[in-house]
């Protein structure tokens, strides 16, 4: 049985919400920061937990992290947030964003949640804005997990994705052509493969310049020796998109954080993994 229910957060329209609930899972949820919708799930008892998806155009919240909400929701109250731009989630502005902007969005959204220093899990391109945040806010108490972090950076592929960028700045119409005309079964082979831009070709219009920002921005290696917040870093050992090095960054400059690597899986571990996830990240909370 579902039900609807709708209303006002303290009685102010930037924090409107309204969600469906269905007996026995989590509740599908809105609430508008700045004029910007925001899409989440909420569900669970305990420690609240803050969960970042990766950077995904056809990402769902439901599909992507039911596994393992269904897990930690057991023993934690979990807050699964769409960032701006993604599943359900309003775009950002036509300008774009950078991950100064998504910071500043999620220190608003925890505000607007009543959530005080929970603990904040990041995956790839979350973790990006998770460590934009600490790095604003060093005065921060929450547990922090990061899997699959993005925000190392490593030569080819960057090449690749700037010479992508600069054909699109200078041929407008090259995505377009691409699209048109290109068999959709050679498409992966040539963005995945060849010219590592998966998600720069599927990437909506309106996100666009999101997505050149972000990727403009400089590594973090230099800035991650100032987050002091205990971390606990997962990865996945056969990571091909955040591979182990990036991994290895993240753990010599962070000086309070653990690493575990789980040794058969790929990026998207929270995925194929969720059980022995939610076991370390279960562990880590619990930890004095």
């Amino acid at each position: 049985m579902s039900s609807v229910i709708w209303g006002f957060k303290n009685g102010n329209l930037p924090n409107f919400h309204f969600f469906y609930t269905i007996d026995g899972e989590m509740q599908s949820q809105f609430i508008t920061i700045d004029g910007i919708k925001t899409h989440y799930f909420h569900g669970g008892s305990g420690p609240n937990i803050v969960i970042l998806h990766g950077w995904d155009p056809q990402l769902t919240l439901e599909s992507s992290y039911r596994n393992l909400v269904e897990k930690l929701e057991r023993k934690c109250e979990v807050y699964v947030l769409a960032l701006p731009g993604f599943d359900q989630s309003d775009f950002p502005p036509m300008e774009g964003w950078t991950t100064h902007d998504y910071s500043v969005w999620l220190e608003k959204t925890l505000k607007a949640l009543n959530l005080k220093d929970p603990a904040l899990y990041g995956h790839s391109f979350g973790c990006r804005v998770i460590v934009r945040f600490l790095l604003k806010h060093p005065e921060f108490r929450g547990k922090v997990i990061l899997t699959g972090a993005a925000g190392v950076k490593w030569g080819p592929q960057g090449i690749r994705q700037r010479t992508l960028f600069f054909v699109n700045k200078t041929c407008p119409q090259f995505k377009k052509v691409f699209r048109n005309y290109c068999p959709k079964k050679l498409r992966p082979l040539l963005l995945g493969k060849l010219l590592g831009a998966h998600d720069w070709v599927l990437v909506p219009s309106k996100l666009e310049k999101t997505l050149q920002r972000t990727l403009s921005e400089p590594d973090f290696r230099e800035e991650l020796p100032n987050i002091k917040q205990k971390t606990l870093l997962i990865w996945g050992h056969e990571d091909k998109i955040t591979p182990l090095k990036s991994a290895g960054v993240f753990e010599k400059a962070l000086k309070n954080s653990e690493l575990k690597v789980i040794s058969d899986a790929r990026h998207g571990l929270h995925k194929t993994h969720a059980k022995k996830i939610t076991e370390y990240v279960i562990k880590f909370l619990n930890e004095k």
